[in-house]
């Protein structure tokens, strides 16, 4: 099963993938479009292991561990890099677990950098995933 959603930060900046993917990720963005949608895909039954592909399902997301665990969109297949466990954390808050058990983190909460190298998640790894209707 796959859904589109936005990704915003705990400062409600949204995830963003510039050009629709091929480099980094930010969270930077004030408002919604194309680059700050992604495809949520499930891939297992129990819905906690997740991938996200950009808009124009051209890029997925990933956790460059050659990069420190910088978050990428610019792969064109999805493997364990590509893909996160999705923890449930409050009410509509999220944490993204890399494939190396790193969480996913907005530096600063809202910013140019978003990588997965958080041992435990506190204020800045938690993340709100709304589906686009």
């Amino acid at each position: 099963m796959r859904i589109l959603v936005s990704v915003k930060t705990i400062h409600a900046a949204y995830l963003s993938a510039y050009h629709g993917g091929g480099g980094e990720l930010s969270a930077d963005r004030d408002g919604l479009g194309e680059y700050e949608m992604f495809w949520l895909t499930f891939h297992d039954p129990l819905y906690s292991i997740v991938s996200l592909q950009t808009y124009d399902q051209g890029h997925y997301v990933c956790a460059d561990f050659n990069r420190g665990g910088l978050l990428v969109a610019d792969r064109r297949e999805c493997g364990p890099w590509e893909q996160f466990i999705l923890h449930q954390a409050a009410f509509r808050s999220y944490t993204l677990q890399a494939y190396n058990g790193m969480y996913a983190c907005a530096e600063d909460g809202d910013g140019k950098t978003v990588v997965a190298n958080r041992v435990r998640p506190q204020q800045f790894e938690h993340f709100t995933i709304a589906a686009v209707v």
